[in-house]
């Protein structure tokens, strides 16, 4: 490629698309006319320099006539060896990069080719886990297919019986108000924590049997109460 002057043109996006061809290009400046700096853009890249400073013609001329060693680097020359990714930035063979969906990826090869690469999961083909809980998992969409989790529950039975999320069963016991955390969330905004408070029963003579009372859900700086008549409240209503 000779040049002798500034171009008008778009030389970044050029050289991408000329870059990502696998397409070596070996741009000869002549004379004061041209900017060095688009020239160094055209053909310089990574380790790789093809650019060539001439004053005249007339010395491209000598050059091809009395030198055959810059002939004979243009025709052995091979593929840049260099990667250009969408925004751009050169990447060197054997450098991979995610693409802007998260669920694929781009491989850069020596000869200067890019390949594909798919992370998309096909919960078909996974084998779903075995749940703590013995609860049957859930398959979950998300945006690159989709995987297994198990569902996250909590039962109570009869007035003093609770299996938390985890599926640990618990009998309340004891005397007094007690409390049970069920279940913690940590998070950047303070988390979330699910927490049982038990009490002695309503309308019981005996002290050491245990009902629960309310249900404290917290998220946050934000608290709600579910009491054991199914009414719900905030923190310090009655």
């Amino acid at each position: 490629m000779l040049v002798i002057d500034r171009s008008t043109d778009q030389l970044q996006e050029a050289t991408n698309e000329a870059l990502t061809a696998g397409v070596s290009v070996f741009p000869i400046g002549i004379g004061p006319g041209y900017d060095r700096a688009e020239l160094s853009l055209l053909g310089s890249h990574g380790d790789q320099d093809n650019t060539l400073h001439l004053n005249s013609m007339e010395e491209l001329m000598m050059l091809l006539t009395l030198d055959k060693s810059y002939t004979d680097k243009l025709c052995r020359a091979g593929p840049p060896g260099v990667c250009v990714d969408d925004d751009g930035n050169e990447r060197k063979p054997g450098e991979s990069w995610l693409l802007p969906d998260r669920c694929h990826s781009v491989l850069c090869h020596p000869s200067g080719a890019v390949t594909v690469q798919s992370h998309k999961v096909n919960c078909d083909r996974l084998e779903p886990p075995a749940c703590s809980n013995h609860m049957s998992p859930l398959r979950v969409q998300d945006n690159c297919g989709c995987h297994w989790d198990c569902p996250c529950v909590c039962m109570g039975s009869s007035t003093n019986h609770v299996v938390r999320f985890d599926g640990v069963a618990l009998r309340l016991e004891g005397e007094g108000l007690c409390s049970y955390t069920l279940l913690t969330v940590a998070g950047d905004t303070g988390g979330s924590e699910v927490t049982l408070h038990s009490g002695t029963c309503p309308g019981s003579s005996n002290q050491n049997e245990v009902c629960m009372k309310v249900m404290e859900f917290t998220h946050g700086q934000s608290t709600v109460l579910l009491k054991d008549d199914m009414t719900v409240g905030p923190r310090g209503v009655n």
